[in-house]
């Protein structure tokens, strides 16, 4: 690490960039002797992640950057960056170009001062670096401790070429390179995909009794976010986890569904729902059980496991000294990366040991030891990321990373207990019980969510 300069006055307090509260990443070079790896296993698993590093560094030997006219061909992941497929893996490329604009100047919006601009569409060296290095981080402390994966894991930069006519030449646009295991985000593609659902799955649902009477306001249920924000003054969340009064059904989904045959063919979409068919009988079968009973219903167990994963991700952090890239800025700006749209959904391939869901987008982390600031300060921060997070997973649009959820649809009250269910999951310090007849069926569910939502930009 190095103390961060001040990246504002060699600029003439023109040009916008992020300014992190921690000291900058630096590469250095080590010794022969640091290289050494004990574990055999360990030296294996290297050897073959630098090997495809290797591999693609040899074929792809210039930058990349979006072009419509391009040769390449990859997928869209939002305004700036990109997914190539290579090989039996995916690229992400994070910054290669602003659509096809490539890296234009444009005003900056929360700047206070009318001069300010920001440059769109790349990563700059200080970022790019930091989030390389805050994503192999973390994926250790995760396979270490939970033993789960991260949403990327990192490969190296593009150091885009200024020429004379480049505003800002002192300024280097990158591009920060990454094997990526997703790009389908839990806020704005599953979740609100798995609500667009709900009026098909659900073929009964009567929580009349389910709220205590101080969780209403004039006849109307408090949304989660609500309750997560007053902390208790209206109680606290109810857990759908064993909630008997939930019925799921795939006849609407079988009748109302009409997916292109471009997506997949019609006996597909029968083993689809034929799998989803089985998790629900199964979990009716065990309603009966008492204690032993694995939940009451398919979609509160999701909701339920969902949560926990991002709360023990969370967890993890902050046991840990890191954060995801929560402060206030010089422009008085807010940034927070803590939410669900900073989750990818795995797989049923990539996904094991219990874990659906992966964390990624670093390039605003820190951590207590490069932190510029005092223990106040570090501890603030934390606890306004826990809450921004909570919010975020309630529904609420506190940020430009998620969508709020419709408490505008008939299923209003199911919609506000699943949010619920959410949190509950989240704060749960124990292991969720977990199921391994009901992995397929959750995957299968997780595939048509993700369909309600194909055209969606998170």
């Amino acid at each position: 690490h190095e103390d961060p300069p001040n990246r504002m006055k060699p600029l003439e307090e023109v040009l916008v960039v992020p300014a992190i509260p921690g000291r900058d990443i630096i590469l250095e070079t080590p010794s022969q002797d640091e290289c050494k790896v004990k574990n055999p296993q360990q030296q294996l698993d290297e050897f073959k992640t630098w090997k495809n590093t290797l591999d693609f560094t040899s074929q792809f030997t210039m930058p990349l950057v979006k072009d419509s006219l391009g040769d390449i061909e990859a997928f869209q992941s939002g305004i700036r960056s990109a997914i190539l497929p290579w090989k039996h893996h995916y690229i992400r490329l994070k910054g290669c170009g602003n659509n096809y604009d490539r890296f234009p100047i444009r005003k900056a919006t929360e700047a206070n001062f009318d001069e300010a601009v920001e440059i769109r569409g790349c990563c700059f060296e200080f970022t790019a670096m930091r989030e390389l290095y805050f994503t192999q981080k973390i994926a250790s402390l995760l396979h270490k401790s939970l033993g789960w994966q991260c949403g990327n894991e990192p490969l190296g930069l593009f150091r885009y070429e200024n020429d004379e006519n480049s505003p800002f030449p002192q300024i280097s646009r990158c591009c920060a390179l990454f094997f990526t295991r997703g790009e389908k985000r839990l806020g704005d593609h599953l979740l609100l995909g798995l609500e667009k659902l709900l009026p098909l799955l659900i073929e009964k649902c009567d929580l009349g009794g389910v709220f205590p009477p101080k969780r209403y306001m004039d006849g109307e249920i408090l949304s989660t976010d609500m309750m997560v924000i007053c902390e208790g003054e209206f109680g606290s969340p109810i857990n759908l986890w064993d909630c008997a009064e939930i019925r799921e059904s795939t006849q609407n989904l079988r009748s109302e569904l009409n997916f292109s045959s471009d997506l997949g063919s019609g006996e597909e979409w029968n083993l689809l729902l034929e799998t989803i068919d089985k998790g629900i009988e199964w979990v009716r079968e065990t309603k009966g059980r008492g204690k032993h009973a694995i939940c009451g219903s398919l979609i509160a167990y999701v909701y339920f496991h969902l949560g926990f994963q991002v709360g023990a991700t969370h967890r993890l952090f902050k046991e840990n000294g890191i954060s995801w890239g929560t402060y206030s800025d010089q422009l008085a700006t807010m940034h927070c990366n803590a939410h669900p749209n900073n989750f990818v959904v795995l797989s049923a391939e990539e996904s094991s040991n219990n874990q659906w869901i992966a964390p990624l987008d670093f390039d605003m982390a820190y951590d207590w030891d490069s932190f510029v600031g005092d223990e106040e300060a570090f501890k603030s921060n934390s606890n306004t990321e826990k809450q921004a997070l909570k919010t975020a997973l309630c529904g609420m649009d506190i940020n430009s990373g998620a969508k709020p959820m419709d408490l505008k649809s008939p299923l209003k009250p199911l919609l506000v207990g699943l949010r619920d269910t959410l949190i509950c999951g989240f704060e749960a310090k124990d292991d969720a019980p977990y199921c391994e007849e009901l992995r397929k069926p959750v995957h299968a569910l997780f595939r048509l969510a993700l369909l309600m939502t194909l055209t969606d930009i998170a």
